[in-house]
């Protein structure tokens, strides 16, 4: 192959800034591949090879999260619900709505079949 029809390295500092940044603002890995000009194959391929790379990548997403949950935590000052949202998600078990979720809790087993429910329930309601 003569160095005419070489393609050009795709991982350059600029596609990778690019990447980083769009991860740090939250968007994903499809659309920060996107922004960059490469494919989502390309960039899961870049992650696989370089460890730094995508330690970095990991980085910044977790920065993304943080930045989220302290704009949470300081709208929850001045707006209980915003703190009792977050709760419901960061710890399901003891705070969640879902009236599903505290049965399978309660009765230790996982909901059965419409009909075997009511009989289960049934049964306990008697007890």
């Amino acid at each position: 192959m003569n160095e005419t029809t070489l393609k050009p390295y795709k991982m350059t500092p600029e596609r990778v800034a690019i990447i980083l940044e769009a991860l740090g603002d939250g968007m994903t890995q499809k659309d920060a591949s996107m922004l960059a000009g490469i494919s989502e194959d390309t960039l899961c391929n870049w992650k696989r090879n370089d460890s730094d790379f995508s330690d970095e990548m990991a980085r910044k997403v977790v920065e993304y999260k943080q930045k989220l949950i302290k704009t949470i935590q300081k709208a929850g000052e001045k707006d209980w619900k915003a703190s009792a949202w977050l709760l419901e998600r960061k710890y399901k078990s003891e705070f969640s709505n879902n009236p599903r979720l505290h049965e399978e809790i309660i009765y230790d087993f996982p909901r059965l079949d419409f009909n075997m429910q009511r009989v289960v329930d049934g049964v306990i309601n008697r007890l």
